[in-house]
């Protein structure tokens, strides 16, 4: 699957072999794996890259929310990646799985 080019992804590609890649299959219940052509910012480079996708089993809001904790590390890690600004202040108005909306 490609991304349309309205859609857009934030992230670090990170470079794994097949057998890491399975290990996080085993730990990431109710994910599927999907391959991206990926872009870097500011980049006219392509690259393929594959991503744990929610499948249609966890569509649901609440399902798709993250726990707190995890959150605070997907926050943490966009701002010492370097990642768009957009991004961050997105992450700042989402909320967990524990707060009520």
């Amino acid at each position: 699957q490609q991304l349309q080019q309205q859609q857009q992804a934030h992230g670090i590609i990170v470079p794994l072999s097949d057998f890491e890649i399975s290990l996080h299959a085993i730990k990431e219940g109710g994910y599927t794996l999907e391959t991206f052509v990926v872009r870097p910012y500011d980049s006219d480079l392509e690259i393929e890259a594959v991503s744990f996708v929610a499948s249609w089993l966890r569509q649901t809001e609440d399902e798709l929310k993250p726990s707190a904790r995890y959150l605070k590390l997907i926050l943490d890690g966009a701002l010492a990646r370097g990642l768009a600004s957009e991004y961050i202040a997105w992450l700042n108005t989402t909320y967990d799985a524990a707060t009520p909306e």
